[in-house]
């Protein structure tokens, strides 16, 4: 239902053409622009993307909003966290009706987001021109993951490592690895890959959470790499074998790279 916040939407700037929804995964989506009023008031003011302490500035605001989704639900979303973005902005997470979450990367006034409210699951990328585009995804209409029988190797922290245990809870430093083609196709609406990245730990963060696992994935860094694989690659999990240790011919850099910013995975 909704509440007595601003709405983070409004009608979008710009008429643009949405790109047919065409995946098997989409429900629905529509084209929206972000109200910077409401963002800056309740979750982050972009004056702030690069300052020191920006967290604790996002922490002195309102904390809660109200999001406009499909078909006049609203849903009222109130703050449940603030961390920052290396790059700059913040990382901003709430909780939502039915037991639900959001979780928000945040700079430059887009929001590259994921609302889960009564089992629905809805995403928040940027459209360019100003714009965001708000799909509603068919979690049952991805393609089940495929379970391989490969035998596992001890896991080795990089040298120097910086996994922790504090009061009952691991953290895990994680150094993000991506390709040109990736950047290219995630980044095409204007969101930047360590907005994507960051919404995507904070998605298995909350499902660490509320399984009551004590683990906590922190972001260390993004770093390129170019590879050979493909997706008919007979092994599918060599790729992330090789990425994680650096071996084979095609992530050579990789276990420097793991090394020179201390994470503990790839």
């Amino acid at each position: 239902a909704q509440g007595l916040a601003d709405q983070l939407f409004k009608a979008p700037s710009k008429s643009i053409a949405l790109k047919r929804a065409g995946y098997k995964t989409v429900l629905r989506q529509r084209l929206v622009a972000i109200n910077g009023k409401a963002l800056a008031g309740a979750i982050h003011a972009v004056a702030n993307d690069r300052s020191a302490g920006r967290a604790a500035s996002s922490l002195a605001l309102a904390g809660t909003i109200d999001v406009e989704l499909f078909n006049g639900l609203s849903v009222g979303l109130t703050r449940t966290g603030v961390s920052e973005s290396p790059e700059g902005g913040v990382v901003w997470q709430a909780a939502a009706p039915g037991d639900g979450y959001a979780s928000f990367a945040v700079v430059n006034d887009t929001i590259v987001g994921v609302i889960n409210t009564h089992d629905r699951t809805f995403l928040i990328d940027p459209a360019g021109n100003g714009n965001h585009v708000l799909r509603e995804i068919d979690p049952s209409a991805y393609k089940r993951d495929k379970h391989i029988d490969r035998p596992e190797s001890p896991a080795q922290p990089a040298a120097g490592g910086s996994a922790t245990s504090r009061a009952g809870t691991t953290y895990i430093d994680l150094l993000a690895a991506y390709t040109g083609r990736a950047e290219s196709v995630m980044t095409a609406g204007g969101a930047t890959l360590a907005q994507i990245v960051d919404r995507d730990i904070a998605i298995v963060n909350t499902g660490m959470r509320n399984s009551g696992i004590p683990i906590v994935i922190r972001r260390k860094g993004l770093r390129a790499v170019s590879s050979t694989y493909s997706e008919n690659t007979p092994d599918p999990v060599q790729p992330l074998f090789d990425i994680t240790y650096g071996t084979g011919a095609n992530f050579p850099a990789m276990r420097n790279g793991r090394n020179d910013v201390k994470a503990d995975l790839v």
